[in-house]
């Protein structure tokens, strides 16, 4: 089973990605914070990361790309 992990922090928007990942077999872990991800991205157990890049004043962007720069 792949290991997502989400930066999200809209309660709407993971609701429904949990629900769709899930229903796929994906195993699924949520930050609602950059501080939270990089943390559970630092155990090493996650496949993919991924985020819609407008979590709180684009903390989300700042999260794929550690050297700040946009996209």
């Amino acid at each position: 089973m792949s290991r997502i992990l989400l930066l999200e922090d809209d309660l709407s928007l993971i609701n429904g990605l949990s629900f769709a990942f899930r229903k796929q077999g994906f195993e699924l872990a949520v930050a609602r914070t950059l501080k939270e991800a990089d943390s559970l991205w630092a155990d090493g157990k996650y496949d993919l990361a991924g985020t819609f890049g407008t979590t709180g004043h684009g903390a989300g962007k700042r999260g794929c790309d550690p050297h700040g720069r946009s996209y």
